[in-house]
């Protein structure tokens, strides 16, 4: 999945990067803050219980 995540982004990195650098990295801002969203949404895949 992390190599997935890495080849995706770096796929969408140069046409955007081209585009524009303050949007490249407003874009990659956002992607941060939904993964950051993402992993408090599901806890429990994060922290799996020990029992």
């Amino acid at each position: 999945m992390k190599i997935t995540g890495f080849a995706m982004g770096a796929a969408l990195a140069g046409p955007i990067a081209t585009w524009s650098l303050p949007g490249a990295l407003a874009v990659a801002a956002c992607v941060a803050v939904l993964a950051a969203l993402a992993f408090f949404a599901f806890p429990s895949a994060a922290f799996p219980s020990a029992t």
